[in-house]
């Protein structure tokens, strides 16, 4: 029995149908929480599900017409998107903390990290000349 054949294909396509109507629910209702709170986590996990809603109909359409085509435009999307938005929630939850601790006001530097940059950037050419010691400042 050949997963293309009937009824085999028929139930696969019907799992397909459901995980993507679950998904792009799910999805919708995220997205709508992440603009309406104002919280990115949330957009990005919509659009995340609304991508596997994609996949899940790529999929069908590969079980349904048996055309391998499908499903490796499903499986690129798929690849490519959760790379992409794995990357984004890294950055946002990197930007909600910080990574010296609560103690530490965000954009605080004390004198020796700040030194410190300033020898690389001189040293790769980002500046031209030794960071002046009055342009350190702890100060918001």
């Amino acid at each position: 029995m050949n997963i293309h054949e009937p009824p085999l294909n028929q139930l696969i396509a019907t799992f397909f149908v459901v995980a993507g109507i679950c998904a792009a629910v799910r999805g919708g209702r995220r997205l709508w929480r992440g603009l309406t709170a104002a919280t990115p986590l949330d957009l990005v996990r919509g659009i995340r599900d609304w991508i596997l809603a994609l996949v899940a109909s790529a999929c069908t359409t590969w079980i349904l017409t048996a055309e391998v085509g499908y499903l490796i435009l499903g499986l690129i999307v798929l690849g490519e998107e959760l790379y992409e938005t794995g990357l984004l929630v890294l950055v946002i939850r990197l930007g909600d903390g910080h990574p010296a601790g609560p103690a530490t006001p965000v954009g605080r530097m004390d004198a020796a990290p700040f030194q410190r940059t300033a020898d690389i950037a001189l040293k790769f050419g980002v500046i031209k000349r030794p960071a002046d010691p009055a342009a350190y400042t702890h100060e918001i």
